[in-house]
Parts: structure tokens; C-alpha cells; sequence
């Protein structure tokens, strides 16, 4: 690896403008704040079976459809906002994990009541420091590992919904519980 050339981004992220700056912006930084754990978990439940460039496009109308991602107005929701969303082009138009993403919210405020945060609940499996992985290529990277086998059966445990292990493992990722920059990615942290 000696004298190879630092990328300015991961392959991944090289598809588009919107990736690049998820990239750059985003994927893999530590995240504490429970409405953007929230935020980064509901996302991740919407991408599976799509591509995360279509959750990126429809991210700001589902921002919009969700309060901002606001929990405990997310908790809320009515038959009547399912139906609004439902109606909507703009919004990824899945009604289970629409109502999986209002279920989850219920049981976020329930983490809170017992553990003061979703954030400490969430960073208590890598105990509160992110894993940081060796990734020579992009090619390397888990779907799913035992880690978020276990985080995924934890939830589930607590009755999320749409929390399977690869879903889990985005989620770790995206909020840096895990980083998984490839070694010669600008970003990778050198810890």
C-alpha cells in the first residue's frame, strides 16, 4: 500500500453527485443524536430493495412526510398521514414500512424511557467507539456480520420491524458505528 495514490472518494460513491456528497458529507461519521439515528435507521429500512440513490432523491419529501423525523410526532402519526404518503410520488410509497417506521418510533421513545437515549442504547454494542475495518476494496465489504446479526435480533427482541442483519449493518455504517471506507479513501479515519 505503500506509495498507492489516496482516493477522493470510495468507489461506491463515485455513481453520482448526491452519492459523492453522502460520501463526503455523512456515511460513516459517529452520529449521537437520536433523531438522526432515527432518521439514518427509517432511511436504511426504506433502501432495501432499492438502490440508496433513490432513497438519496427521495430523502427531502420524506424528511417532509415524516416531521422532520421528530420521534415523538413520528409516534403519532395517523391513519390520515399513512394515506397523505400513500398518495405521494415524491415519497417511496411502501405502506408496511411506512407503518413499521411509525411502529419503530414508539419503540425509540420506549429506549429512551429505560436507557436516557437511543443513542446510548445503539452505542452500547460497540461500546461507544466506532469499529473501524480494514478495507482494501470495496469488494471486501460485509453485507451483514455478526455484530449486526446480534444488533438485529436485539431489536427485533423489542419488536422493530423491517430490522433484518444487512438492514442493520447499513444502518451501522451510515452512522459510524462501523467505518468502512476503503483504506485509500479520503475519509477513512486512521486510528
Amino acid at each position: 500500500m505503500k506509495g498507492a495514490r489516496i482516493m477522493d472518494c470510495c468507489k461506491w460513491a463515485q455513481g453520482s453527485e448526491q452519492l459523492r456528497a453522502y460520501h463526503d458529507e455523512e456515511w460513516g461519521r459517529p452520529v449521537h443524536e437520536d433523531q438522526k439515528l432515527f432518521e439514518a435507521l427509517s432511511l436504511e429500512i426504506f433502501q432495501a430493495g432499492l438502490s440508496w440513490a433513490i432513497v438519496l432523491k427521495k430523502r427531502a419529501a420524506l424528511t417532509t412526510s415524516f416531521f422532520d423525523w421528530r420521534i415523538e410526532k413520528v409516534a403519532l402519526m395517523q391513519l390520515a398521514d399513512i394515506q397523505k404518503m400513500m398518495h405521494d410520488p415524491a415519497v417511496i410509497r411502501y405502506r408496511k414500512k411506512i407503518e413499521a417506521i411509525r411502529h419503530n418510533a414508539r419503540l425509540v421513545l420506549a429506549i429512551q424511557a429505560s436507557y436516557g437515549s437511543f443513542d446510548q442504547y445503539i452505542w452500547s454494542f460497540v461500546k461507544q467507539t466506532p469499529i473501524i475495518h480494514d478495507i482494501e476494496d470495496a469488494r471486501a465489504i460485509p453485507a451483514e456480520t455478526e455484530l449486526s446479526n446480534v444488533i438485529s435480533q436485539e431489536l427485533k427482541a423489542k419488536g422493530f420491524q423491517f430490522v433484518g442483519a444487512k438492514t442493520v449493518y447499513a444502518f451501522m455504517q451510515a452512522v459510524g458505528l462501523v467505518d468502512d471506507h476503503e483504506n485509500l479513501c479520503k475519509m477513512k479515519r486512521l486510528e
